[in-house]
């Protein structure tokens, strides 16, 4: 009976899936790292790229591997701003903001309505509308939502106003919202004027998130994502970075990997070597079973 054990376990563990490991091939897209020296630890801010081309919001399908295609290991850092902070409060360490803006398309059943579709799930802090006339000044209501047919939820509401003088334009600050990492964004206009021309513009504030990775192997590494089959890997590195040489790195334009199809779920299809391969476990447990009732019957005999 211990001779099968191992074979046993070595059943199970290929039939639960887990001999397979991921490679490029399983994300969508991929960014070329590019390093200006050799170090043991390198760190890459999160393009707009990833946002808009990774399946889940945490980034959770997101690896960076060698030039062997093997995965290294990497953390994943958040900036985290003050809830509902002013911006000047906000803006006091030295943290650099990205932009994302859209345009907005009126709501048939509301003309003081407009939405908007970033395209991507970044984590905004900051929200702002370009208003397309000037010496306009409007209080609206923003809210948002992560796919078109969820509720909509507010996130603020501000006053925006664009006004012209003969020194220039001034405008208001963007505004705080607690961190949202929606798609889907909505305006309305609750005092002032009813924009009947060009609608606005949405402009929301993030800081990206860093990737730090070990340099594993050989270079050159690829920064991959985008993939309904990858679940979160990251490890704590935290030390790493703590007692480490950590060079900034920059990455390059996007390529395709495994292409789109990576990041659409589809049906799934029978797992014939996985029902063999449970087959056989059950068949070797009723033989077992069928073994030992026979050594007790032998031994009472």
């Amino acid at each position: 009976m211990r001779a099968w054990t191992p074979w046993l376990l070595m059943t199970l563990w290929y039939s639960s899936g887990y001999a397979t490991a991921l490679s490029p091939q399983d994300f969508a897209s991929g960014m070329t790292v590019v390093v200006s020296r050799e170090a043991p630890v390198y760190r890459v801010t999160v393009p707009l790229a990833v946002y808009q081309g990774t399946v889940r919001e945490d980034l959770g399908d997101l690896r960076v591997f060698n030039a062997q295609g093997e995965a290294v290991p990497y953390s994943l850092s958040h900036y985290a701003p003050p809830p509902r902070a002013s911006a000047e409060i906000a803006d006091r360490p030295a943290v650099v903001y990205a932009s994302l803006d859209a345009g907005g398309t009126r709501e048939a059943a509301d003309s003081r309505a407009y939405t908007f579709d970033l395209g991507a799930h970044v984590p905004a802090s900051r929200v702002n509308l370009t208003l397309p006339e000037g010496n306009s000044f409007d209080r609206v209501e923003v809210s948002s939502r992560r796919t078109s047919t969820d509720t909509w939820h507010t996130r603020t509401i501000a006053e925006v106003y664009r006004i012209v003088t003969p020194d220039g334009e001034r405008s208001n600050a963007p505004a705080m919202v607690n961190e949202a990492r929606d798609r889907y964004w909505r305006v309305r206009i609750l005092q002032g004027g009813d924009l009947l021309g060009t609608p606005p513009r949405l402009v929301v504030s993030y800081v990206p998130a860093e990737v730090t990775f070990l340099a594993q192997g050989h270079g050159p590494f690829v920064l991959a994502y985008g993939s309904v089959s990858a679940l979160p890997g990251e490890t704590d590195l935290t030390q790493v970075s703590a007692n480490a040489d950590v060079v900034a790195a920059t990455v390059d334009a996007a390529e395709t990997l495994g292409g789109p199809s990576r990041r659409v779920s589809s049906p799934a299809a029978f797992p014939w070597m996985r029902a063999v391969l449970w087959g056989v476990l059950i068949l070797a447990a009723l033989l077992l079973g069928w073994m030992a009732l026979r050594l007790s019957k032998d031994a009472d005999a």
